[in-house]
């Protein structure tokens, strides 16, 4: 979370600082954000804990968060959720995505610049997996079967790795997000 220059709001003993702007406000304590903002006339809190590195130029982080949506057969029911998956190298993030999908491998579908959708690239043969139809911000709709695992894209100087999501992504998911459980596959 950067400062906020100019806007510095008091400063507190152990490691609580109050940065104050025109439109939201950070509270740091260590590792601890706290970030209160208006969205669509909504005052939201967001709540950030750094682990063990943060992504910042190019620096590459050991777990990186996923938002999941998911209607199991088992259940169903939805499951919506937010979940870390380790982040060493490519194969090892590849082998946990995959894990999640419960696939061998997956494609990303594109929702907008900032944001990809993964998921299961079989799954439209497999039996018992949700079918979703997704509307992006852009327009643009996407029939997708399976678990969907959505991640932040950042461009780096030869590829598109993935990021976590933000607080405020999930936020604007759950308000936002046009999607449509059409059914299972049989």
């Amino acid at each position: 979370v950067p400062e906020v220059p100019g806007y510095l709001y008091a400063l507190f003993d152990y490691g609580l600082t109050l940065y104050n702007s025109l439109n939201y406000y950070f509270i740091q304590i260590n590792n601890i954000y706290l970030k209160t903002e208006r969205i669509r006339g909504y005052r939201v809190l967001f709540i950030v804990c750094y682990y063990k590195k943060q992504y910042y130029g190019g620096e590459k982080v050991d777990k990186i968060k996923l938002y999941y949506i998911d209607f199991p057969e088992q259940t169903m029911q939805y499951d919506v959720g937010t979940v870390l998956i380790n982040n060493e190298n490519t194969q090892v993030q590849h082998d946990e995505i995959c894990r999640l999908l419960n696939a061998q491998s997956y494609d990303i579908a594109d929702y907008s610049d900032d944001i990809s959708i993964l998921v299961d690239d079989t799954g439209f043969y497999k039996s018992g997996l949700p079918v979703w139809t997704v509307k992006t911000p852009d327009g643009i709709t996407l029939d997708l079967v399976g678990k969907l695992l959505f991640v932040r894209n950042v461009e780096t100087e030869y590829s598109i790795d993935f990021a976590s999501i933000t607080a405020e992504d999930i936020f604007n998911f759950r308000i936002g997000l046009e999607i449509e459980l059409k059914g299972l596959r049989k």
